[in-house]
């Protein structure tokens, strides 16, 4: 066999010895392709690192737009009972579009509950983590991956659905569920809130993503 640092494939030949004459149905020659196992062995190691070095790179990201948004949402928001205006689902979209729904969601639960252990404001309730986890997910859906050409467009549905469906629609009814002030009674408050966060997560996000966080290297090659 040859090394791996050789051909990656040897070819035998056998060739046909016969007294009878040679015809044209009957092949001369017969080429069998062998492949080191040597070599097989070392490509599949290298695509073994190549998955974990993609996995501890997305995880690092990961962190980093998780610790973002605790400090967004914990430190740097305007809170009252019924209302929190805030940009911390800005890095969770960000993490479903840079690498998928399944990440999407996951930063955002995960930012969600730490962010309630560490610092917490209240009583915890696993709707609004669900919340955090939908956004992350809508936002990966229509984004990840998608062409330059249906960026803007998917970006405003994204924000559309996440502002009307999971901030204004969910966390009302969370609200609602928790502190029984009345469903109807606290939406018109939230619905202006959510009516001006659209065009603000959109163009932020439109901002963000195509002037600096597309450019970086580590994110390009996932």
């Amino acid at each position: 066999f040859c090394s791996p640092e050789q051909y990656s494939e040897q070819t035998l030949s056998l060739v046909r010895h016969s007294a009878a004459p040679e015809s044209a149905d009957l092949p001369n020659r017969v080429e069998l392709k062998i492949y080191d196992p040597r070599f097989l062995l070392t490509k599949r190691r290298s695509i073994t690192m190549s998955k974990n070095s993609k996995n501890l790179t997305i995880l690092t990201c990961l962190a980093l737009l998780i610790a973002l948004d605790i400090i967004l949402t914990r430190f740097l928001s305007i809170n009252t009972q019924f209302l929190r205006i805030s940009l911390g689902m800005i890095p969770v979209a960000i993490a479903g579009i840079a690498f998928g729904p399944v990440w999407g969601g996951l930063c955002g639960a995960v930012g969600d509950v730490l962010g309630m252990l560490i610092f917490p404001s209240g009583a915890y309730f696993p709707g609004f983590t669900l919340t955090a986890a939908l956004t992350g997910i809508l936002y990966g859906l229509f984004l990840y991956h998608k062409e330059a050409r249906v960026f803007f467009r998917n970006t405003v549905i994204a924000s559309v659905l996440v502002c009307i469906g999971c901030n204004l629609l969910l966390d009302t009814l969370w609200l609602d569920i928790l502190y029984g002030s009345g469903f109807l009674a606290i939406l018109p408050a939230r619905v202006v809130k959510c009516l001006c966060n659209i065009p603000i997560y959109s163009a932020l996000i439109l901002v963000l993503w195509n002037k600096a966080i597309s450019r970086i290297p580590v994110i390009r090659t996932i």
